[in-house]
């Protein structure tokens, strides 16, 4: 709204100070005469310039009233204080805009969420850091290096809330095998039972026994007229196979085992430093588990994280085992091994084999199975 005043205009030639405003374009509104002059209304910013005629024609220019927003907000105006307080807000604000107030990892898997946490504290990056695309970036990658298991990570800031997302790697079926430009080779010696070749020139035939080594597909085919083809590859064969696992059990084993005492730690890790709020006589062999939690006061995130260390006490013994003990020992883990051999397909029958000596037994487990040999 533009400033404007309502003055009166009292004695004098105040008829020719209205004839001299109207040649000189200055605006005047309601104008209301009286006995002894007029009241008008004026732009504030031609009252000067309206004052000076007046006193030019001997007429008493006075002001009755003010109207607009200036009027009401230039003694604000005049005071430093509330306009320094005022840059300062702004400042702050965009200060504190750029700082973390809090880290959200998208996950409902409870542990990944804690590890990420920890590791992304390693990375310098928790509540109360201030933002930097550079530093993000660079902490994604290395975290992303640290969980085999994951196939992407995002670091997005959004106005002070810092968005992890996580994505999991998909697992394809077996028979999806990328393409590649290198002859397949049999992995295992065994009767071919499945084969399945979608690239490339097959080189072998279903019911076929291969070795190991032996080329199962291949990048060149050349036909009677010795005209040669290449091709990439792509295929998925079984085969009937025979494959020995074996671990070596001693009688006599030194190891760490827990005591049942627990320590405990708690920090509170703002961006001004470390606030210790609880410690403890620590172990310098104990175990030790970080879990982290990002601070909150009545449902408000703040720039700052909880981190707790428990540390597990731990002693070293010496386990003697017999042998029956070593050989139930051995086919636990035997049978560990063989579940997560992702080769093995279907398991035919197996056969374990036993070795005595002085201070160990190695145990053999023979598997015939059908296994993927490409």
């Amino acid at each position: 709204m533009i400033p404007k005043v309502k003055f009166t205009a009292v004695a004098g030639l105040y008829n020719e100070l209205l004839n001299q405003l109207a040649e000189k374009d200055i605006p005047v509104f309601n104008i209301k005469s009286n006995n002894f002059g007029f009241t008008a209304i004026c732009y504030a910013q031609d009252y000067k310039q309206l004052a000076y005629l007046g006193r030019k024609y001997a007429t008493k220019i006075r002001i009755i009233k003010k109207y607009g927003i200036y009027f009401r907000i230039r003694n604000l105006i005049r005071r430093k204080g509330l306009f320094a307080g005022f840059f300062i807000s702004l400042l702050l604000a965009y200060i504190f805009s750029h700082m973390v107030w809090n880290i959200e990892i998208r996950t409902d898997n409870i542990e990944l969420k804690n590890q990420l946490a920890v590791q992304l504290y390693n990375e310098n990056i928790y509540p109360g850091i201030f933002y930097s695309k550079e530093k993000f970036e660079s902490a994604g990658k290395n975290v992303l290096g640290q969980n085999k298991d994951l196939s992407y990570i995002t670091l997005n800031f959004y106005h002070g809330r810092l968005v992890c997302e996580v994505y999991g790697k998909t697992e394809k079926a077996d028979y999806i095998q990328k393409l590649t430009e290198n002859d397949i080779y049999a992995s295992l010696s065994g009767i071919i039972s499945d084969l399945r070749v979608y690239e490339g020139y097959s080189q072998v035939e279903l019911g076929q026994s291969v070795s190991q080594g032996q080329l199962l597909v291949s990048t060149i085919f050349t036909d009677k007229h010795n005209r040669t083809y290449t091709s990439k590859t792509r295929a998925y064969i079984e085969a009937i196979c025979d494959k020995t696992y074996t671990i070596e059990i001693p009688f006599h084993k030194q190891t760490t085992v827990l005591t049942g005492e627990i320590y405990k730690q708690t920090a509170l890790k703002t961006a001004c430093g470390e606030i210790s709020l609880s410690a403890s006589h620590l172990q310098s062999d104990a175990m030790k588990k970080t879990t982290m939690e990002y601070a909150t006061l009545l449902g408000f995130h703040l720039p700052a994280v909880v981190i707790t260390d428990t540390f597990y006490a731990t002693e070293e013994i010496v386990i003697e085992y017999d042998s029956l003990t070593a050989r139930k020992i051995a086919q636990l883990q035997l049978e560990n091994m063989i579940s997560n051999d992702k080769k093995l397909k279907k398991e035919i029958n197996r056969q374990y084999e036993y070795e005595l000596y002085g201070d160990s037994m190695v145990v053999h487990c023979h598997i015939n199975g059908y296994y993927e040999i490409t």
